[in-house]
């Protein structure tokens, strides 16, 4: 804050442009104070805010191109300003600012080096590619017309560079493409002479196919982007549950977590799907642990249960389909159970705690850390009624004899289930976070859900607005029992609508991406832009 209160990004550009050194010197100059900007907005959003507001990344872009020919240590400088950190870092650090790769990108037609374009244009192809949410970061700060209006300049790129820049826009298509993107992408391959062929129709017409061609897995063109630790959704207070029983469905995707190099410890903190906790601290929890594992809760008064499902790693950069069911048990000798599904398909049911609905739901989120627990005295903390692993508490003899009473469950019981005292949830599972990946449609019932319908969701995909609509009647029944839906397609930055007449309506912190699939937008391009579209998809299936 006091060096932005100082002007201190003003002062630093200024000593730039008024600085009467010889080029050598006057290079060194410049990698100096991109080293010292990137030091001031290292990790901070407000301060790269706040560049952006008060010089933007085209003035340097300006003053950094009226000082000749860049070196490659200035290139390099600029590289490490995007990942923050060493940008040969790749697999380790990812984009922690887009705006830098940009300027690379318009850079690169200026550059008389060759090897420098070629060098730039692979490394671009590498980092924006790594994974989901990187392609997604890119997609967002509109790259893909960057790259375009880079690729008009075909006189002065080497054809390694444009083919480097026609690779990486194939790979940000296949995360979306609109249709002014596409039709710009389309007269890109125009030439003055009819019979003469464009040397970029090849390559463009591979990323066509690539951005055409997709993978037999499910994608959610639509999700909350919640990447940022204190990105979630906030739901509002729910005075009186409807049902009897709470399910939870939503569609994720999670990236393996970046190791920072200067951090030597397993990360502790616990990646939050949902929690919704009463006034005293009790309810329902959800999170995904640092090593990708599953794990729900439910916390009474006492006791803080937990379910979690083994052998299965969310960290896989995939979509999923996850159905959690919590129903209470039926008396005098029913137990309360959990369901854990995973694309439809039963993987855990086992005994949990069931806490009391009666009371209002005060603190609800959604891929957001919610409320901090904290950890009381040890000698506040009492003993667990009883021990961990958690047994079934009232059932009848049939019950505990009967194998068949686990089934769907991974291995032992004791393996999955564990109970602690209530208030030192932080210190077992490490503090809460957010998400910290994307979140598709979420849906929450107030009813239990069979096996049936958590198929039908699952089978409706992850852009299916309204899965109930069809005539399948397993379905049939469903929006009677639906507490609230979010969907990304109905917020409106930053109020998540829910779909539901419960209107209870939600608060994004983060943001929502809206993708465009190829095969969509190439039916709302020009004719000429269509059949050529058209084609690449014939070819490809």
């Amino acid at each position: 804050a006091i060096f932005l209160n100082s002007n201190c990004f003003e002062h630093l550009i200024r000593l730039l442009q008024n600085c009467k050194v010889f080029q050598g010197h006057l290079d060194r100059l410049a990698v100096s104070t991109i080293q010292a900007l990137t030091a001031v907005m290292h990790k901070s959003p407000a301060a790269k805010e706040v560049f952006k507001e008060r010089i933007g990344y085209a003035h340097i872009y300006e003053v950094l191109k009226s000082l000749g020919q860049p070196s490659r240590e200035l290139l390099e400088e600029l590289m490490n300003m995007a990942v923050e950190g060493d940008h040969m870092a790749v697999g380790i650090l990812g984009i922690s600012n887009v705006q830098p790769l940009l300027l690379l990108i318009q850079w690169l037609p200026e550059l008389e080096s060759h090897d420098l374009q070629i060098f730039i244009s692979n490394w671009l192809r590498l980092i924006c590619c790594i994974n989901r949410q990187s392609r997604s970061t890119c997609v967002n700060a509109n790259m893909v017309i960057r790259i375009i209006e880079t690729l008009n300049s075909r006189s002065t790129l080497h054809c390694t560079c444009a083919e480097n820049l026609i690779v990486l826009l194939g790979s940000l298509g296949s995360q979306s493409m609109g249709s002014e993107e596409l039709l710009q992408l389309i007269r890109l391959l125009r030439t003055e002479e009819p019979k003469r062929a464009h040397p970029y129709v090849v390559p463009v017409m591979r990323a066509i196919l690539a951005m055409a061609r997709k993978q037999g897995m499910a994608s959610a063109l639509q999700y909350f982007n919640l990447c940022h630790s204190m990105a979630g959704i906030a739901v509002p207070s729910i005075h009186k549950w409807p049902g009897s029983a709470f399910s939870f469905n939503a569609w994720l995707c999670l990236d393996q977590d970046r190791v920072d190099p200067s951090t030597t410890s397993k990360s502790g903190k616990r990646k939050q799907l949902y929690s919704f906790f009463t006034g005293s601290g009790m309810g329902f929890e959800a999170f995904i642990t640092y090593s990708g594992v599953l794990v729900v809760a439910v916390c009474t008064k006492r006791e803080y249960a937990t379910v979690m499902l083994p052998d299965h790693c969310f960290f896989d950069s995939l979509w999923h389909n996850i159905t959690i069911v919590h129903m209470p048990g039926k008396r005098p000798f029913g137990q309360s159970l959990v369901y854990i599904y995973v694309n439809g398909q039963q993987k855990v049911s086992a005994p949990l705690r069931f806490p009391a609905m009666n009371e209002s739901f005060t603190s609800c989120c959604i891929g957001s850390a919610g409320q901090r627990t904290t950890t009381p005295p040890p000698s506040q903390i009492p003993d667990p009624p009883f021990s961990s692993p958690i047994m079934p508490h009232r059932t009848s003899l049939g019950g505990i004899l009967s194998t068949g009473s686990w089934g769907g469950m991974l291995g032992k019981p004791e393996l999955i289930t564990k109970m602690i005292s209530a208030g030192t949830q932080d210190s077992e599972w490490g503090c809460p976070t957010s998400l910290e990946g994307q979140l598709g449609s979420v849906i929450i019932f107030h009813e239990a859900l069979q096996p049936p319908q958590v198929k039908a969701l699952y089978l409706a995909g992850p852009n299916c607005l309204t899965p109930w609509k069809s005539q399948e009647a397993e379905v049939a029944d469903l929006p009677s029992k639906v507490l609230l839906h979010y969907t990304p397609k109905a917020c409106r930055n930053p109020i998540c609508l829910d779909l539901s007449p419960n209107l209870l309506h939600g608060r994004l912190t983060g943001n929502k991406v809206v993708n465009w699939d190829i095969k969509v937008m190439s039916e709302e391009a020009e004719p000429d832009v269509n059949m050529t579209v058209a084609v690449c998809i014939y070819v490809t299936f």
